[in-house]
């Protein structure tokens, strides 16, 4: 299967999205496209379908499922930032974290508003970059460029780093069926981890009621990143930065569109690369499970 080397995969030097008379692509790489210019069709299909009539190694299609949807919708693009921030962490487990840590926050920077807002539907485009002059072609074929540059080998990586792990089940051992699964890429720690972080961003991005609730909030932070904040340039001080400055505590606590983008910028430049940092060490240590839902029979829907 060969070594177990890094593959991150890094940005590039100029890293993010720049713009200029041929449209929005990624620096550094010739050919952007023009703004008139066709992305092409996303790749698709039928969900839950495989190559043959039996999964060896049911794992790796339910990863492979969750990384073409992942990406399907990061082409379609977000209604918002927030959106845009929810969908980065579960990327986070589909690359197995391989995506590197900045990439995510070079991505969500309102700083670079021209990258932001390639990746943003109207009229979240128009409030992220008042004087943009994105057509929807040029933004769709910016957002089919990064997912090529980035997102792609990222998976890539991920889907490699599993096929040493992955069980691999005889016809007769009457495998887990991956689509009913309960588990992300059929392992439990990545479920369980997975909504510790979820709910983790969403209380920091709603903003919180009192200084002791973002007290808290800092203390389960630990558990649910392995204490990874420590290791992002800047977060090891965080907390105490944030907690012995009365702006920065009002950010945390203010429910005005400003303070909400200003978690946003927090989130993207903070917390987002220390739960990518997580997914990378659970990556290397999840068990798989071949536990399947069951679904109840005749049970009322909604």
């Amino acid at each position: 299967m060969g070594t177990n080397r890094d593959t991150t995969v890094q940005p590039d030097s100029n890293m993010p999205v720049a713009t200029g008379k041929r449209g929005v692509g990624v620096p550094g790489e010739r050919g952007a496209p023009t703004p008139e210019e066709e992305p092409p069709e996303p790749i698709s299909g039928p969900r839950g379908t495989s190559d043959g009539p039996h999964d060896a190694h049911p794992a790796l299609r339910n990863l492979n499922d969750h990384q073409r949807r992942a990406i399907g919708t990061f082409t379609d693009g977000f209604a918002d930032r927030r959106a845009l921030l929810e969908w980065m962490l579960r990327f986070q487990y589909c690359s197995f974290g391989r995506l590197a840590d900045r990439i995510y926050f070079a991505l969500a920077d309102t700083h670079e508003r021209t990258t932001l807002a390639a990746l943003c539907h109207e009229p979240a485009r128009t409030r992220v970059s008042p004087a943009h002059d994105l057509t929807d072609a040029a933004a769709r074929a910016a957002r089919h460029r990064l997912r090529s540059r980035y997102l792609r080998p990222a998976a890539l990586a991920a889907y490699r780093e599993l096929r040493t792990s992955a069980t691999e089940y005889a016809v007769e051992a009457n495998p887990p069926d991956p689509d009913k699964s309960p588990f992300f890429a059929l392992r439990p720690a990545f479920e369980e981890y997975f909504a510790l972080q979820t709910a983790a961003l969403e209380s920091f991005l709603d903003g919180f009621t009192s200084v002791r609730d973002v007290e808290a909030w800092f203390q389960r932070l630990d558990h649910a990143t392995w204490g990874e904040i420590r290791n992002v340039p800047g977060g090891d001080h965080l907390e105490h930065r944030i907690l012995s400055q009365r702006a920065a505590r009002g950010v945390l606590v203010d429910a005005s569109p400003a303070a909400v983008r200003e978690r946003e910028q927090l989130a993207a430049r903070y917390l987002l690369p220390a739960t990518n940092r997580c997914v990378r060490g659970l990556a290397a240590v999840a068990g798989e499970s071949s536990e399947e839902r069951v679904d109840d029979v005749g049970a009322p829907q909604g």
